[in-house]
């Protein structure tokens, strides 16, 4: 092994370079990991794009991604539980512990998160674009024989749509409306199927991602056009169990209050770009709860166990894919918002 790795350098908004950079060394609780298949989201969109999300900006030059898996490498001295040769994912969320939301189970509201690729990164903090990347060995989780770098790389986006579905608790057999079906929408949906959900409505207004959706057992709505007014009447009987957003369309936030069975559940998982007038009165009289649904925690070993079954047909959402070498490429793919674009994976 040589002392540099290729990493892709986001150098300026828009720009992608590859260069050069040390080979990190692992401590005695680290593993140091060939990364094989990084997926881009929407969130490394936004910074290749704009500079910053919603969490702030970042600062130039920055390595982006945090969907990978790969191989492991080395493992420190202390690493019992990998070694060498293993195929893993990576949980990209480095937390604290100690906090009381982390000693309560809730990890994702860290208040000292670092994230790999985000403006929030401090220890472990670094992207996945890199030929090899140093993890804490606790949060890199061993891929089942039959699951592959592709849908390992597809365990974190799977895990938010867990997440959601987790917070909706939708009943065995019950009535749940997604709205929006990009990626995470996508993940909501298969997710609902796969533990047992009866109906799956899902909005969007692309007819190309809504053929997609059908495919997966779908009953599909094409809300293009549709003011608030109208979107309240796609369930007439208001017979929702819950309700996941991912549009962060004002109007179909408040139409989904009438979407909901009384006492229904309105899991807001889509991230808002800013304030929301949503109608507070609808809310208190229906007894609606709305619940934010913000990343992940204790959602891997589950999403493993998921794929391994096979009862998770993450790869039908992986439409395109791209050397390490074309990351600039990819990424341009990716921000042209396309129809057709799902998920864009980067193989390495």
């Amino acid at each position: 092994m040589t002392n540099t790795r290729k990493v892709a350098l986001l150098t300026q908004t828009g720009r992608i370079e590859m260069r050069r950079l040390p080979m990190p060394v692992p401590g005695p609780e680290d593993v140091l990991i060939r990364i094989r298949a990084v997926g881009v989201c929407g969130s490394d969109v936004s910074y290749f794009r704009n500079g910053r999300t919603g969490v702030g900006a970042i600062r130039f030059p920055h390595i982006l991604g945090h969907e990978c898996a790969g191989v492991v490498e080395a493992a420190g001295s202390r690493v019992r539980t990998l070694k060498a040769g293993d195929p893993v994912c990576i949980e990209p969320g480095y937390f604290c512990g100690k906090c009381p939301q982390c000693t309560q189970g809730n990890y994702n509201l860290c208040r000292d998160m670092s994230f790999m690729g985000s403006a929030v990164a401090h220890d472990y903090g670094e992207g996945a674009l890199v030929e090899y990347s140093l993890r804490p060995a606790h949060l890199t989780f061993k891929l089942p024989e039959n699951v592959g770098f592709d849908l390992g790389a597809m365990v974190e986006p799977l895990s938010v749509g867990l997440q959601a579905v987790r917070s909706g608790r939708v009943p065995a057999g019950g009535r749940a409306v997604v709205m929006g079906c990009g990626p995470i929408g996508a993940c909501i949906l298969i997710m609902l199927k796969a533990l047992g959900a009866g109906e799956v409505i899902i909005t969007d207004v692309q007819p190309s991602r809504l053929k997609a959706m059908e495919a997966m057992d779908a009953r599909t709505i094409d809300v293009s056009g549709m003011d608030e007014a109208q979107l309240r009447e796609l369930l007439a009987d208001a017979s929702a169990d819950a309700v996941f957003d991912t549009s962060c369309v004002e109007a179909a936030i408040n139409a989904a209050l009438h979407l909901l069975k009384k006492g229904g559940r309105l899991v807001q998982v889509g991230v808002p770009a800013g304030r929301c007038a949503l109608d507070m009165q609808t809310l208190f009289n229906r007894g609606i709860a709305l619940i934010p649904s913000f990343r992940y925690a204790n959602t891997y070993p589950a999403v493993l166990q998921l794929l391994s079954t096979g009862r998770l047909p993450a790869d039908r959402l992986i439409t395109h894919r791209f050397p390490f070498d074309a990351t600039q490429q990819a990424f341009e793919l990716a921000a042209s918002r396309s129809a057709e674009v799902m998920k864009v994976l980067i193989e390495l």
